[in-house]
C-alpha cells in the first residue's frame, strides 16, 4: 500500500500526526504533495508506525530506534511551555523533554516550530541524575 490508495480523510490524519500544515479545502494531490515537501514519506510513515507501538518508561528519556544510523541522529530539547509535544514520531514532555530524533527532523523542527534546541549529552545526563 502507499499513500496514494488512501483516503483523503486517512491523509489529512497522517498530516496531523506529522505536524504538515494542511487547509480543509486541500485536496488529495495537493495534500500527497505537502506530506512529501516535509519529508513524510510512505517509508518514514510504515517506521514511525512501528515505533509508536512501543510505549517507553515514564522515568526514561525517549529514545527510539530507526533505520537511520547514530551518527545521522540529532538529540534535540523543548524548552516550551507545553507538558506534552509529539512531532515526527519524536515525543517530549515535561518530564522527559530531550528526544533523539533523525538530523532531518531535527532541521525540521528547530526551524520551524519556537522552543526547540539542539542539546548536549553532558546536559542529558545532569537533567536525569
Amino acid at each position: 500500500m502507499s499513500f496514494d490508495k488512501m483516503k483523503v480523510d486517512e491523509l489529512r490524519q497522517i498530516a496531523d500526526d506529522f505536524a504538515v500544515d494542511i487547509d480543509a479545502k486541500d485536496n488529495k494531490a495537493v495534500i500527497l504533495a505537502k506530506l512529501g515537501e516535509s519529508g513524510v514519506t510512505w517509508d518514514y510513515y510504515q517506521n514511525s508506525l512501528g515505533e509508536a507501538v512501543e510505549q517507553p518508561e515514564p522515568s526514561q528519556p525517549t529514545v527510539k530506534p530507526s533505520a537511520a544510523s547514530v551518527e545521522d541522529r540529532v538529540l534535540i530539547r523543548m524548552t516550551r511551555a507545553n507538558p506534552t509535544f509529539e512531532i515526527r514520531g519524536a515525543r517530549f514532555t515535561k518530564d522527559n523533554p530531550y528526544a533523539l530524533v533523525a538530523e532531518r527532523d531535527a532541521d525540521f523542527i528547530v526551524e520551524n516550530y519556537e522552543g526547540f534546541r539542539i542539546a548536549s549529552p553532558r546536559e542529558v545526563k545532569e537533567f536525569y541524575s
